[in-house]
């Protein structure tokens, strides 16, 4: 038996985690508590659900059912599921990243959301810019002029 430890994850580094054999095992840490800017929020799947759930409670509405996944210390919250007509609240420390994209299925009376990827704002790209709103994230990039290389001192160009 081997056990390889990892400070990534299959969040912080994608691009390393391979599907493998049915005999190795892909555990990730639900001890430490994810830190993670207020400005992160989720992205909502309208009549769709993963079909369960870690944690299932009882709220009004679906901003609870999200401040109850942020909130909860049992794991670490990273979707969960709002039906309307019960007000049935399913919080998940999976999503489709973990669970995979074929375990979100479509159903009616159900509102899927998970966390959406967050930008880290404390180091900002230079030629990026990203605002956000509850609605849609804007991007902007700023070109370099001709003979400009990445750090420079962007050109002002007079009159």
């Amino acid at each position: 038996q081997e056990c390889r430890l990892s400070r990534e994850s299959r969040r912080s580094q994608p691009s390393s985690y391979r599907a493998t054999t049915a005999d190795v095992d892909y555990l990730e840490n639900q001890c430490a508590r994810e830190k993670r800017p207020s400005s992160c929020g989720y992205d909502e799947y309208e009549a769709q659900d993963t079909g369960y759930a870690d944690i299932q409670v009882t709220a009004r509405n679906a901003e609870e059912c999200g401040e109850m996944c942020d909130q909860t210390s049992a794991f670490n919250c990273r979707s969960y599921t709002f039906f309307l007509s019960s007000g049935a609240c399913r919080l998940s420390g999976d999503d489709n990243i973990s669970a995979g994209p074929a375990a979100v299925v479509s159903r009616q009376g159900a509102d899927y959301y998970q966390r959406s990827p967050c930008i880290d704002r404390k180091y900002p790209h230079p030629l990026l810019h990203v605002t956000s709103t509850q609605d849609h994230h804007t991007i902007t990039y700023r070109r370099l002029a001709p003979g400009q290389r990445q750090g420079d001192r962007p050109l002002v160009r007079k009159g």
